[in-house]
C-alpha cells in the first residue's frame, strides 16, 4: 500500500484533498469499495496533519459505514455532484473561478482515465454518524476514482 497525498486549497478553510491508492489483493473494479473500506487508508480524519486516525474516516465513526455505503456514479453524475460542491453551503461564497480552475482539470483528467466512480453516500449532514469531533467537518464529500490498472484516486472535498 503507498499513498500521496496532493492538496487543492478552496474557499478559507476549505481543501480537496486528492490521494493516489494502490489496494493490494483486488481483481475488479466492483472489489474496490470493500478493499479501501478494509484498508489503512480509510482511518483518516482528514482533520489532522497525522493522516491515520483508527476507527475514524472524515467526520464518522468507521463502525457506522460499511464498503457497501460507496454507490457507483456514472462520469456525468460525477462532474455534476463536483460541480455543486463549488458553492456547498449558503454561508460560503462560491469558490473563485481561480480556485476552482484546478478542480476542473482534475475532474476532467480523473473522467480520462477512471473506469468505475464510487461515492460515499454520507455527507457532512449525517450528523447521527459522527465521532465525538466530527462536527468540525463543515463539508465532506468522497469520491472514489478506479484507475484501468485498478489503483484507484480517492477524492475529498473538506471544509473545517
Amino acid at each position: 500500500m503507498n499513498s500521496e497525498r496532493p492538496f487543492l486549497p478552496l474557499w478559507d478553510f476549505g481543501w480537496v484533498d486528492q490521494t493516489s491508492i494502490l489496494l493490494s489483493g483486488i481483481e475488479s473494479a466492483a472489489e474496490v469499495p470493500e478493499a479501501y473500506y478494509r484498508s489503512p487508508e480509510f482511518d483518516n480524519s482528514f482533520a489532522s496533519p497525522e493522516p491515520r486516525s483508527p476507527g475514524i474516516h472524515g467526520p464518522f465513526r468507521k463502525t457506522a459505514l460499511t464498503g457497501t455505503d460507496f454507490v457507483p456514479i456514472s462520469l456525468p453524475e460525477f462532474r455534476a455532484k463536483v460541480a455543486q460542491i463549488r458553492r456547498p453551503i449558503e454561508i460560503l461564497e462560491p469558490a473563485s473561478d481561480e480556485q476552482w480552475k484546478p478542480v476542473e482539470s482534475l475532474v476532467s483528467d480523473l473522467c480520462d482515465r477512471t473506469i468505475a466512480i464510487y461515492m460515499l453516500r454520507f455527507t457532512e449532514v449525517d450528523r447521527n454518524r459522527f465521532h465525538d469531533f466530527g462536527w468540525i467537518h463543515r463539508i465532506f464529500r468522497e469520491f472514489i476514482c478506479v484507475q484501468n490498472d485498478l489503483t484507484i484516486t480517492r477524492v475529498v472535498f473538506g471544509y473545517d
